[in-house]
């Protein structure tokens, strides 16, 4: 070799393109949610309702939905079992926000992660990636 040296794979961090849809009405946690995963290099999109969480999600497809269990026009579960009978493949990996200290099997069955808030800010990302990597695989096997 010249000389360099040639981090081990366990220092290289792999930036893929994740698209990631946060839904929460608060503002301050969607923004929050946004810019941390914007500095991350993450593209993020935000809504604030089950209606525009819909919408945006059958539009984008993301790779990761990051949703609160309580909106203003329903809940985060809805949404979530909608977009699973939508598409069934798991291309999309679904995180559940809620300040509810213990949900219910019937909601939390629907997702692939749980954060209660506040949001560790320090796991988001790392989570996010790790889930986002596994919806690739996914869709890279579905379109054969």
């Amino acid at each position: 070799m010249n000389g360099r040296r040639v981090p081990a794979q366990s220092e290289q961090r792999v930036k893929m393109a994740v698209d990631v849809i946060v839904v929460d009405d608060h503002a301050d946690t969607a923004e929050m949610v946004h810019q941390l995963l914007t500095l991350d290099g993450m593209l993020v999109r935000v809504a604030h309702s089950c209606a525009g969480a819909l919408a945006l999600a059958l539009e984008r497809k993301p790779h990761v939905l990051i949703v609160d269990l309580a909106l203003p026009d329903g809940s985060g579960h809805e949404i979530v079992r909608d977009l699973r009978m939508e598409d069934p493949t798991g291309a999309t990996a679904y995180v559940a926000i809620s300040g509810v200290v213990d949900p219910t099997w019937d909601v939390v069955q629907y997702f692939d992660a749980y954060l209660h808030k506040p949001i560790d800010v320090r796991l988001l990302p790392d989570l996010v990636r790790s889930l986002a990597a596994s919806t690739t695989v996914v869709r890279r096997t579905a379109r054969g």
